[in-house]
């Protein structure tokens, strides 16, 4: 039995269609992607008809996190009306009204440093009226420490954790402090796949809704949750009104800035004396997939300037990296920083910094321009999302994304080499980041009868086949998550519900297809 056992275990009930083989053994594919989904979605809306709302809240959750994941859809309006369905069942029609002062922040994060917590957080602060915070944690209050001392400070906040034992409860328990505290207007900071959450926002229509955009790059639920979707660039405007068919009335202007905190610098683990330093930084998916484009492009500017060095600081699956690393026998020269709290510090102590790609980080890119860092930007055409120039209004004839190889390694070369040139870079990028009080202004603006929803925004055709392309690569040559995450998501579920297909799937593969395990085989062992 052991082939059949590893076969069902290794793909944990992977649904094994399509049977892709490459130099790295099993791919998932298009088709194969789609159908699960559609299956877990159709899934969900049996569950929620026969009452069974915690398991539909998961498998709707299922289906978000593997859209995210593979960024092949940017909405679905199926799952939006399952979640206005779930509403209805769960509450009692009845909604008391709104009071005339006081907001409601609802957050599912809540890191330090890290996404657009405390950038609206210091805001309502400023604001001075009585706020409401309500964070979501899932048991990660350790990632919180300066975000509730700053609450715990201050005189008007109320800081209320949601940690209930499933998804339902979490609704109810959301609905319960929305009754209590009556807020005027609500700001939600939500995770893309928060099905509780969205289930009782859904519904809260006495209440003036924001939805802050954090991921407009990305497939998110609650396409029906606010009256208002608070962008930072034109690409999140495009994507909104064409592919999420949010109404460009309902979408406000509000470009954000990074939260520049004071923790010491804790020095880099190599010595850099003498070195000029490259600097980039995100979750290591943004690096992967083009063929590992990224790092040999790293790798080609380091062997024609031996005085160069390249840091990164950033977490997730770095495994792809170390094996580039000890493959091309760079272990001097590319040099990991994990996932740094002094980032701010690091910062000062770089000299150039490189926007990764394929996909690119707004936040990280701001940090550079705050500390006034040159910066320089590769990109390709088919990938809108990635222009430095969307996000940062610039003089887009001095400062933009290079799209050719040769351009961008000579580019970094100068940079490397040429350290007036370097500073000349810094100018190019002054006053594109606001600071604190101009996001404070605007987000009064915009929740006031003033709003910015007249901002005119540039059409932009977004290729969207290329983007779910890239999302696969990385998947299939980089990450490899895909099926570790549908039984990671479901659980029991998953097993109880699907095995009977995978035990099928792992039954003709073992007895017909036997080549398939023996040339997985032999590549695990190259």
């Amino acid at each position: 039995l052991c082939p059949q056992l590893f076969v069902i275990f290794y793909y944990h009930g992977g649904f094994i269609q399509e049977n892709a083989i490459s130099k790295n053994g099993f791919m998932i594919g298009k088709t194969k992607v789609i159908s699960e989904y559609n299956l877990f979605k159709a899934r969900a809306i049996s569950l929620a008809e026969a009452g069974q709302y915690n398991k539909a809240m998961r498998f709707t959750a299922t289906c978000a996190r593997l859209a995210y994941h593979l960024n092949f859809r940017y909405s679905d309006n199926e799952l939006e009306t399952l979640m206005l369905k779930m509403g209805d069942a769960l509450f009692e029609e009845k909604q008391e009204k709104g009071s005339n002062t006081g907001y409601l922040f609802y957050d599912c994060f809540a890191y330090d440093n890290r996404g657009l917590t405390q950038q609206y957080l210091h805001a309502l602060i400023q604001f001075g009226q009585p706020f409401v915070f309500v964070l979501a944690n899932n048991g990660e209050l350790h990632k919180s420490k300066n975000i509730i001392d700053e609450l715990e400070k201050c005189s008007y906040a109320t800081l209320v954790v949601l940690n209930e034992p499933d998804e339902v409860s979490s609704a109810l328990a959301l609905q319960k402090i929305i009754e209590t505290h009556r807020p005027a207007k609500a700001f939600l900071h939500l995770s893309p796949w928060d099905v509780p959450g969205i289930t009782v926002w859904n519904r809260q229509t006495h209440i003036e809704r924001y939805f802050i955009d954090l991921t407009d790059h990305a497939f998110w639920l609650g396409t029906r949750c606010a009256d208002y979707y608070l962008e930072f660039r034109n690409y999140g405007y495009n994507i909104a009104i064409d592919h999420r068919g949010i109404d460009k009335h309902k979408l406000l202007w509000q470009p954000y800035y990074p939260i520049q905190s004071d923790e010491p610098f804790a020095g880099f683990p190599v010595d850099v004396t003498n070195k000029t330093i490259g600097f980039s930084g995100a979750n290591f998916y943004k690096i992967y997939g083009r063929n590992n484009t990224f790092l040999k492009l790293i790798k080609t500017i380091l062997e024609q300037n031996p005085g160069f060095i390249f840091l990164f600081a950033g977490s997730g699956n770095a495994r792809p990296v170390h094996q580039f690393i000890k493959q091309h026998q760079l272990e001097n020269r590319i040099i990991l920083l994990g996932d740094r709290k002094d980032i701010n510090a690091v910062y000062r102590n770089i000299d150039i910094y490189i926007n990764t790609y394929p996909v690119i980080g707004a936040l990280m890119t701001q940090f550079a321009v705050c500390n006034r860092k040159p910066i320089v930007s590769y990109t390709t055409s088919d990938l809108a999302s990635n222009f430095i120039e969307d996000f940062l209004p610039v003089d887009r004839t001095v400062a933009y994304s290079i799209k050719d190889e040769d351009e961008f390694i000579a580019e970094t070369g100068r940079l490397i080499n040429d350290v007036p040139y370097r500073e000349n870079n810094v100018k190019n990028y002054e006053g594109s980041v606001p600071d604190a009080g101009q996001f404070n202004h605007t987000l009064m603006q915009n929740m006031g009868k003033d709003k910015l929803v007249t901002v005119n925004y540039t059409a932009v055709k977004i290729d969207t086949e290329a983007i779910f392309d890239l999302y696969l690569e990385t998947e299939n040559n980089f990450l490899k998550a895909y099926d570790l995450m549908k039984f990671g998501l479901l659980k029991k579920d998953y097993v109880r519900d699907y095995f009977g297909r995978a035990l099928v799937s792992a039954i003709k593969i073992v007895f017909f297809q036997p080549e398939i395990i023996i040339q997985k085989v032999k590549n695990k062992l190259k």
